[in-house]
């Protein structure tokens, strides 16, 4: 056994093995046990029972190709899905998404400074304010310090994070709808109407020359021109966010295409890297130190979606009139994000019993509000807190 998992075959074999039994959990779980929850967990039992080395799978090579390169690409794939005349439709819950993220980091970087230690409450702010992208910077950050025991724990929180949430969510949002169908809201509900506008100056490449590699040269400009940018007003730990926002704003201009990574088929091989890179955090791993970081991680996370759920009532209800059970439900999609914000929104609606034309009508209220405040927190909030909070870890 131990000279198969020196060859590269075996260990991409038992990775992608990992990753395809959470495949199957998520489809039958709806999304509750996702793809990285159940691959983490199968990293996890590996790590601490010593069936995986320690240099699984760091010695495939992935980790350093994720970090110097392909994370930045993502991110510009992650701007470009962004649609602006969506964030302007729903900026009551923009505004309120990112109160609530505000309202989070107030209160568990506190909190756990005094019940755990400042370094772990850094650390965790950016990764339970939504998404795996957080966490993998914030994973740089510490690993680069040599705190492996942080950096673990960052990967504990981004796959298990999903599974307190959605339940969260989903309670609430259940709520809601029983509402809305039981005073008949929902029947005469039209989503507010805004000027579509366009900012394009680019026109489309030929079909012929829109390739895969020319995707890749573009997300790979954007990634340099950000680092440019970063480095030129001495603020090198924001390259990720310049990312992000320069991936809108030339797709906006038409320079990138919408998600073309899904387009060209470019998105399998990065999802499967970018999951490879995440669970690499667990390699330093032992039982004692997992023990050790289950409280943490139980209060952190209890606390941290408590408060974003108190802070997008306060101001989503008191200041723009929003239904304080669907602020409730809004809330917590920082820690699951599109598409589950999507799929949970769907599932939801469809239990309710309604007719095909009523149930679309009920969609229309609740999945708009959750997919935007899921790309706010997970997409925006949380890669520009992980810009900032990481540096900001061990400056004390």
């Amino acid at each position: 056994m131990a000279s198969l998992w020196g060859t590269t075959e075996f260990c991409i074999f038992v990775a992608c093995l990992a990753f395809w039994i959470g495949d199957i959990l998520d489809f039958h779980t709806h999304g509750l046990l996702a793809t990285m929850v159940v691959g983490g967990i199968i990293f996890i039992i590996g790590y601490v029972t010593g069936f995986f080395p320690r240099d699984f799978p760091s010695n495939l090579g992935i980790g350093k190709t994720v970090a110097g390169g392909l994370t930045f690409c993502l991110l510009a794939n992650m701007g470009s899905t962004m649609d602006i005349n969506k964030f302007i439709e729903q900026w009551k819950v923009v505004v309120s998404a990112l109160f609530s993220i505000l309202v989070l980091c107030l209160v568990i970087i506190p909190l756990g400074t005094a019940l755990f230690s400042r370094e772990m409450a850094w650390a965790s702010a950016a990764p339970i304010s939504g998404g795996a992208v957080a966490a993998m910077l914030t994973e740089e950050v510490t690993e680069a310090a040599g705190r492996s025991d942080l950096t673990a724990f960052v990967a504990l929180i981004c796959i298990i994070q999903v599974m307190f949430g959605m339940p969260v969510s989903g309670f609430f949002l259940r709520k809601y709808c029983r509402k809305v169908i039981a005073d008949k809201s929902y029947l005469t509900y039209e989503a507010p109407k805004y000027v579509q506008r366009s900012f394009r100056i680019f026109k489309p490449v030929r079909k012929e020359y829109d390739t895969k590699f020319l995707a890749m040269w573009k997300y790979g400009l954007v990634g340099l021109l950000a680092k440019l940018i970063a480095n030129a007003i001495g603020w090198s730990s924001g390259t990720s966010i310049f990312v992000l926002l320069l991936g809108t704003l030339f797709t906006e201009l038409g320079f990138l295409e919408k998600n073309a990574f899904s387009k060209q088929g470019l998105m399998n091989f990065f999802t499967i890297c970018f999951y490879i890179n995440l669970v690499d955090g667990f390699h330093s791993l032992t039982g004692e130190m997992l023990l050790s970081q289950i409280v943490p991680l139980i209060v952190l996370l209890g606390a941290g979606i408590a408060a974003a759920v108190v802070g997008f009532i306060l101001i989503g209800k008191f200041a723009f009139k929003m239904d304080w059970r669907l602020c409730a439900a809004l809330a917590p999609a920082c820690t699951f994000g599109f598409p589950f914000s999507q799929f949970l929104s769907e599932d939801i609606v469809s239990r309710m019993d309604l007719p095909k034309e009523d149930e679309e009508k009920l969609l229309s209220m609740v999945e708009p509000a959750m997919v935007i405040s899921g790309f706010t927190t997970v997409t925006v909030a949380s890669v520009a807190l992980a810009s900032i909070l990481g540096p900001m870890i061990f400056a004390a």
